[in-house]
């Protein structure tokens, strides 16, 4: 695969991830503009987070 497929599929990543947390407002302390600004570490973080944390 070469690099620009590559940053295709991490913005469909990126945008799926941002798509998740906003549907799921509710188990995190985030707003969707702060999501919708966030970069890709960030939103993997959040969503990691979100996974292995109870609120």
């Amino acid at each position: 695969m070469d690099n620009e497929q590559n940053h295709i599929n991490d913005k469909f990543i990126s945008e799926d991830l941002k798509e998740c947390l906003n549907d799921n407002l509710d188990k995190h302390n985030y707003s969707k503009e702060e999501i919708n600004n966030m970069n890709d570490k960030e939103l993997f973080n959040l969503w990691r987070n979100m996974l292995f944390t109870k609120k």
